[in-house]
């Protein structure tokens, strides 16, 4: 496992963690499980062009 700190716009911040709460929960592990599945999502996305 990597760690790491990023700093990101409060507001956008705000809007994910308020988001990722109405739709996971507030159980342990729903942000992490959101902010990995937005990062494939990306990846999917971006991650073959060269």
């Amino acid at each position: 496992m990597v760690k790491w700190t990023v700093n990101i716009d409060e507001e956008l911040d705000r809007k994910f963690r308020e988001t990722v709460f109405k739709v996971k929960g507030y159980r342990r592990g729903a942000l992490k499980e959101a902010l990995e599945e937005a990062i494939k999502l990306w990846l999917k996305k971006y991650g073959n062009q060269s």
